[in-house]
């Protein structure tokens, strides 16, 4: 999914730990890293999370602010890792992952490229996966969607997964301000802002957590009257990780100082003095960065800039090696972050690159390596 831009600090040490873990029959001792990971599903047997596959068997998996089985997590889906990251920088252990959505409510102003959700524009791309719809030309203005994204610089969200609902409920983040007694001021984008009621409403953790400047997600049960949400739920969320000796991100740059070297994405500070930034780097480009996260910043240790996914294969799969499939004539190479989605007959949870068949029919989305190379970003089994 990525081009693989690599930039490595010369100086950079990253901490190691030991962990020791048992299984049936005896224990092993294996050593490895502190993570911390945010990023989109791609697929499962375990979770695979920015090209890492996460073992799940001790994880406590959280959405909405409830502890759920790991079944509950979809493809596309943004979540939030922690755990440990093994010495092979391929495999973990996920101690928890947690799901939030980035929006829920009504489709509305439908285009060809996007919509907007309670105001805020929603930008559909190729690998945005959908659930309970075809594609964006089978959605409608009015139908309620839960909407998993990153955010872009202008408040937008890039959506990764799209789930039609069938019960209508309001769902927005953003940063609190004016708190009061009864309202506060929630602002979603440079340019979206809405009066929140929260009289009435349910805080977590706590009420002493709800101050100015915290980021929030609000729930209502009711369509906002103008632009006054009238709160069932006001939750308060960390934007940023904890300390970890490994950190990686996956998002859109925003807020990029030249100068300083240093962007944020989805509200987290990454410093990137350390390392050659790759041509074309700037806002609203989408980049997966890793390395150690401290004090609320995360000292980038190697970036890696995505492109576009511009090309478009449906057929029948004639071949198969270890790493790629032949459809139409067209050599596909599979990645860490290649996304599988399984809308066949056969709706396998599980579907990989292994449980691809020669004869199978897939459409793959992916960009051009060379004139005869297509690098695959998402393969789904029609």
């Amino acid at each position: 999914m990525k081009t693989k831009i690599f930039a490595m600090l010369a100086a950079l040490s990253i901490a190691t730990i030991g962990i020791t873990s048992c299984g049936g029959g005896g224990g092993s001792t294996s050593t490895g890293t502190q993570v911390a990971s945010k990023g989109v599903v791609t697929g499962f047997g375990s979770v695979f999370v920015n090209g890492v596959k996460y073992d799940t068997t001790s994880s406590g998996i959280i959405i909405d602010d409830s502890s759920v089985t790991v079944d509950s997590l979809k493809v596309g889906m943004v979540v939030k890792v922690k755990g440990i990251l093994n010495d092979d920088g391929v495999t973990g252990s996920a101690s928890s992952i947690e799901y939030e959505d980035s929006l829920e409510g009504p489709v509305a102003n439908l285009t060809a490229t996007g919509f907007s959700v309670l105001g805020q524009n929603v930008v559909v791309t190729a690998t945005t996966v959908f659930d309970g719809v075809a594609n964006l030309a089978a959605l409608t203005n009015g139908q309620v969607v839960e909407v998993s994204g990153l955010s872009n610089p202008d408040g937008s969200i890039t959506a990764t997964r799209i789930e039609v609902k069938s019960s209508t409920e309001y769902k927005v983040r953003g940063t609190v301000s004016n708190l009061g007694a009864s309202t506060f001021t929630l602002t979603v984008t440079p340019t979206l802002a809405f009066t929140v009621n929260h009289a009435n409403a349910t805080i977590v953790p706590s009420p002493a957590a709800l101050v100015n400047g915290a980021f929030v997600k609000v729930k209502a049960t009711t369509a906002p009257i103008g632009t006054t949400i009238t709160a069932t739920k006001v939750a308060v969320k960390q934007s940023g990780f904890e300390d970890s000796a490994r950190a990686e991100i996956e998002g859109m740059v925003a807020n990029f100082n030249s100068t300083l070297k240093t962007f944020t994405i989805n509200g987290i500070t990454v410093n990137a003095f350390g390392i050659t930034l790759p041509a074309g780097f700037g806002d609203g480009t989408r980049v997966e960065v890793k390395g150690p996260f401290s004090n609320g910043v995360l000292s980038a240790a190697k970036l890696e800039m995505e492109k576009d996914s511009d090309q478009d294969v449906q057929g029948t799969v004639s071949a198969k090696t270890a790493t790629t499939l032949t459809v139409n004539g067209i050599v596909i190479t599979v990645t860490a972050t290649t996304m599988y989605e399984d809308s066949s007959s056969r709706h396998d949870r599980m579907f990989s690159f292994a449980s691809i068949a020669v004869n199978d029919t897939v459409e793959v989305k992916g960009y051009l390596e060379n004139i005869s190379s297509l690098i695959a970003t998402r393969i789904e089994r029609k």
